[in-house]
């Protein structure tokens, strides 16, 4: 199916950061009125498995321990969760105290494409509970996402190699792909040297 990811992260996380992020704006939670975050349904064969304690930014993306860690403690999710500097800022790992992830056991092989909920347990005594399908992320078919939100990540990406004109440009150029009669053409626009 045909999904425009709305974090910069491997798919597998996504499901359990729609809901993670999704209890925590919902009820104006911040890191320290959380007590507990339980992920359920975590395939034992899940690429978010990977790496327990990534040691950088690129194998963060691959564990869903460090996306509900960095969720938890910034509110969000995006490309610069994913720098080397904020894989190695030492409150990951206590947030990650906070986490419990069970594995589902390997006769559960339906695991691995099933949502994950998540249970939020707040220090003064609340708890919240929150399952999104697979298929419903934000950002799936069923769940579009919307062309203001797609420009936005767009420029959070493209500004780290692009200058604000050549940004502009590739939006100008790319929103109406309909009319593209170069793709050459377009495709320098999207191109640092141009």
């Amino acid at each position: 199916a045909l999904i425009v990811k709305k974090y910069p992260t491997c798919g597998g996380n996504h499901s359990m950061l729609d809901a993670l992020l999704g209890i925590i704006h919902e009820n104006n939670l911040a890191y320290d009125d959380i007590e507990s975050v339980r992920v359920d349904n975590q395939s034992y064969i899940s690429v978010v498995q990977i790496y327990q304690e990534p040691k950088d930014g690129l194998t963060g993306k691959f564990s869903i321990l460090y996306n509900a860690a960095r969720a938890i403690l910034d509110g969000k999710v995006t490309m610069d969760t994913f720098t080397d500097e904020a894989a190695a800022d030492p409150r990951v790992k206590e947030a990650m105290k906070k986490l419990d992830i069970p594995v589902a056991p390997k006769w559960h092989a339906d695991a691995v494409l099933a949502a994950n909920p998540v249970t939020v347990r707040t220090k003064d005594g609340r708890a919240f509970t929150k399952t999104v399908e697979v298929k419903d992320v934000l950002g799936a078919q069923r769940n579009p996402w919307g062309m203001e939100s797609i420009t936005a990540k767009f420029k959070e990406c493209a500004r780290r190699v692009l200058s604000e004109k050549q940004v502009e440009e590739a939006i100008r150029t790319w929103s109406r792909i309909d009319r593209i009669t170069s793709l050459e053409a377009a495709l320098k626009k999207v191109t640092a040297n141009g």
